[in-house]
C-alpha cells in the first residue's frame, strides 16, 4: 500500500499491519516530528540507477531507512 501524508498515521498504519500488507507511508517532517528525530540517526541508503526513455538517459535516486519504529 502507498500512503501519502494525509493517511499517515496510527490507525491506518495498523489495518495495513493487521492485513499483513507491505506498505510505504510517505510523511513530512512537520507533522512528524518525532520520526524524523529517529531518522537522522537512522543509517540511510540509497539507490540510485539511470534509465532510457527513449530520447535520454534519466536518473533516479532514492534515499531509505528501514525498521524505523511506528
Amino acid at each position: 500500500m502507498l500512503c501519502d501524508d494525509l493517511h499517515c498515521h496510527q490507525a491506518q498504519l495498523q489495518r495495513v499491519l493487521d492485513r499483513g500488507w507491505s506498505f510505504i507511508f510517505v510523511c513530512k517532517p512537520s507533522s512528524h516530528e518525532t520520526l524524523y528525530d529517529y531518522l537522522n540517526l537512522a543509517e540511510v541508503q540509497t539507490l540510485s540507477y539511470r534509465h532510457w526513455n527513449g530520447r535520454f538517459h534519466e536518473r533516479h535516486d532514492y534515499r531509505f531507512a528501514e525498521q524505523l519504529p511506528l
